[in-house]
């Protein structure tokens, strides 16, 4: 840094280097007067560093953190889930903010709002990482986020402790769906019998291919070896957890189904123009394409027959509570039911079934013999 004087108007200017580019500072009418602002400017680019930042809004710090995060290694869905929540939730509050304006009192109360929109506090961690970044980037000193204690909102476990069938309403649901789907819409007949009576995950039944099943004189068993990433451009990838690698055993009656379905596709596909033996085919796909069906494609058959015949509200997750509920009011061993589910024990003894059952064999039969 220097001080000059501009010879045309007898005022005096500073030139300095800031993003790697030489650039001054005009107008000071007194050489005192820029010897003074120099010497804070210095001071400022030793705290803040070369780059300026400070001028930095919460978007432009988004846009700059966002490439950093993605070389950690973490998978496209996860990506994707972060961009969603910096669009809907953290940008529309504090976008236009400069990141050096962020005040606690402004996150804090941001914070809350945060809380009353959602059960989860990922903008809050997803806002900390990010002015965690600004700190390295000097353009605060410290982030404010960590004085700030995270709201946490009381969580309703009514509807998730709730969210299956009992017995009779089981009954009932598997009346509604061979009624409304088995002959006028049998993919969804299909999902929804698969999903109820395997109790697979929504990803793992959207990543099924006919190469996973394989039918026996008792049934069949079917291997759980890849899910749905829910990225924007859904795509194949590993099972949830390493316990969700697992095979699962079928009855008869669904093996009879799967295998009627199996033909139904071949049928309805190759009119579409599609190949149905292809090497990799899915056993539920898109009739557009013949690509991975979107999840919530899978939810809008089970909420219609829900609406449709007047039946108690659950999620397609809650099939699966069904399914793990069912299983252990019939006595089925709770590391079974793990297994089965590729759940831990923990996880079934606190989510699905409250005291100890005996153990039980032919778990597939079993399951269906009680309903079917």
């Amino acid at each position: 840094m220097s001080v000059y004087k501009d010879k045309r108007n007898g005022t005096w200017y500073v030139k300095y280097r800031i993003n790697g580019k030489s650039t001054s500072k005009r107008g000071f009418k007194l050489k005192s007067d820029a010897v003074a602002w120099e010497q804070e400017k210095a001071v400022e680019l030793k705290k803040y560093g070369q780059m300026d930042n400070r001028n930095m809004t919460v978007e432009e710090l988004s846009q700059k953190w966002l490439p950093v995060y993605e070389q950690t290694g973490i998978e496209d869905s996860t990506i994707h889930k972060t961009k969603q929540i910096i669009k809907n939730h953290i940008l529309p509050h504090i976008g236009n903010y400069k990141v050096a304006d962020l005040s606690i009192e402004l996150l804090t109360d941001v914070a809350a709002k945060w809380k009353e929109e959602l059960v989860k506090s990922d903008p809050f961690n997803y806002t900390k990482r990010m002015l965690d970044y600004a700190v390295q980037l000097r353009a605060i000193p410290t982030n404010p986020m960590n004085s700030i204690v995270k709201p946490r909102k009381k969580h309703d476990k009514t509807f998730t402790n709730n969210n299956f069938f009992n017995e009779k309403q089981l009954h009932n649901f598997i009346k509604c769906i061979k009624k409304d789907y088995e002959e006028k819409n049998p993919r969804a007949f299909m999902v929804l019998w698969l999903a109820l009576f395997t109790g697979m995950r929504k990803q793992e039944l959207q990543a099924l291919t006919w190469q996973d099943v394989k039918f026996t004189k008792s049934g069949g068993i079917i291997h759980i070896n890849k899910a749905i990433k829910n990225a924007k451009h859904p795509y194949l990838g590993s099972p949830k957890t390493a316990n969700s690698y697992r095979w699962i055993s079928i009855d008869k009656k669904t093996a009879s189904y799967l295998k009627r379905w199996k033909q139904q596709q071949i049928d309805i596909l190759t009119k579409l123009g599609f190949n149905p033996h292809q090497k990799e085919q899915l056993i539920f796909s898109t009739y557009t394409k013949n690509k991975i069906v979107l999840g919530a494609e899978l939810d809008k058959p089970l909420n219609k027959v829900i609406v449709r015949n007047n039946l108690k509200k659950v999620t397609f997750h809650g099939l699966r509570h069904t399914h793990a509920t069912h299983l252990a009011s019939i006595g089925t061993q709770p590391k079974l039911i793990a297994d089965r589910l590729g759940d831990t024990m923990e996880t079934v003894l606190e989510v699905y079934i409250n005291a100890d059952t005996e153990p039980e064999q032919g778990i597939a039969d079993k399951f269906a013999d009680s309903l079917v």
